[in-house]
């Protein structure tokens, strides 16, 4: 039964190469649009996830009026940051990133390991906030960063 049915679909199929066709694209440009949105979903809802307090980890934007439109940066000004823990007792920690805005490439060797980055600037406070797992750290150091000592 289910095989004549099936027999059936393909004559028809085959009779109106058209509307077969027009259809397969239609369903092929649906499933490809609908994976490229969920991949997108996805990937917004995981940023950060790995840290210990990710429930506690906000970003700062900017709504800048340019003209006619408002355009939405994620560039603040540094000493928001400590305006912010301040004057706003939620606000229990923050911490500064600046980039290289020259974006200068570069390659960090370990044993035979490369890897190619950019460089990133951070304040002190900045393992207070993130909890990235690091390889080798001079602890000495990085307990005067945490401590915000000169």
């Amino acid at each position: 039964m289910f095989l004549s049915y099936f027999k059936i679909a393909w004559r028809n199929l085959r009779r109106e190469r058209q509307f077969t066709f027009l259809n397969l694209i239609g369903l092929s440009i649906g499933l490809a649009s609908s994976l490229l949105i969920y991949f997108w979903v996805y990937d917004q809802w995981n940023i950060d996830k790995f840290h210990k307090n990710n429930k506690q980890l906000f970003e700062v934007m900017a709504n800048v009026p340019m003209g006619d439109v408002t355009q939405t940066m994620e560039y603040t000004p540094g000493i928001l940051a400590q305006a912010l823990v301040k004057e706003m007792p939620e606000v229990e920690d923050a911490a500064v990133t600046v980039s290289d805005f020259a974006e200068t490439k570069g390659i960090v060797s370990f044993n035979d390991s490369h890897l190619k980055g950019t460089q990133l600037f951070a304040s002190r406070n900045f393992f207070n906030v993130f909890s990235f797992t690091l390889i080798q750290v001079d602890q000495r150091r990085l307990n005067c960063l945490k401590a915000n000592c000169k």
